[in-house]
C-alpha cells in the first residue's frame, strides 16, 4: 500500500497501473472503502501532469466508482473532485473523456444525493454537450454514456426532461 504514495514518478506510475489491474478484486475495493484517503488520492492523481499516471488513475476511479457506492461518496471527500471531473470530461484524449463519463455515470446511478451534488455544478451542461457530439465520431461510447447518465439523473428527478420546465 504505502508504495502508492511514493513520489518517484516511475514507481508512482507503476503502482497506479498495478492497482488499476487489481481493482477488479473485491478485496481491493474494500481497501478503497475503508477509513483512508485512497479514493481522495486517486481523484487527485487524475490531475497529474504525467499522462500515464492520470490515465491509470482515471481508469481506477471508473472501476471503483462502478463497483461501490461508498467509493462514489468518497470521491466528494477530495477538494479536487470537481477539477478532476472537469479535467477528465474536457480532456483532448477521448480515452480520458470516456473514463470521465463512466465515473460521472457511476456517481449518478449510485444515489440521488450524489446526483444532486453533481447537478449543482456545471457537470450536467458538460454531459449535455458530450451527449450531442456527432455520433459518427470515435466518441460514440462517450455520447452513449453521457446520454445514459442524463437519463438516470432524470429518473431520480434531479433534472427535468427538456420541455418539462414550463409545467
Amino acid at each position: 500500500g504505502h508504495y502508492m504514495f511514493e513520489d518517484h514518478e516511475y514507481i508512482c506510475r507503476a503502482a497506479t497501473q498495478c492497482m488499476c489491474n487489481m481493482t477488479q478484486s473485491e478485496e481491493v475495493i474494500r481497501m478503497f472503502e475503508g477509513e483512508n484517503d485512497r479514493v481522495k488520492y486517486v481523484v487527485s492523481l487524475c490531475l497529474d501532469e504525467d499522462k500515464d499516471t492520470a490515465m491509470a488513475a482515471a481508469g481506477m476511479l471508473a472501476i471503483i466508482t462502478g463497483a461501490s457506492k461508498k467509493c462514489c461518496e468518497k470521491v466528494f471527500d477530495s477538494k479536487n473532485w470537481l477539477d478532476s471531473l472537469h479535467c477528465l470530461l474536457a480532456n483532448p484524449l477521448a480515452s480520458m473523456q470516456y473514463r470521465g463519463v463512466c465515473v460521472v455515470y457511476n456517481i449518478i446511478t449510485s444515489s440521488k444525493e450524489l446526483s444532486e451534488k453533481l447537478i449543482e455544478t456545471d457537470i450536467m451542461e458538460i454531459l449535455m454537450a458530450l451527449s450531442k457530439l456527432p455520433l459518427d465520431s470515435q466518441e460514440k461510447q462517450i455520447v452513449e454514456i453521457a446520454s445514459k447518465a442524463l437519463e438516470e439523473a432524470e429518473k431520480w428527478g434531479v433534472i427535468k426532461k427538456p420541455g418539462e420546465e414550463d409545467e
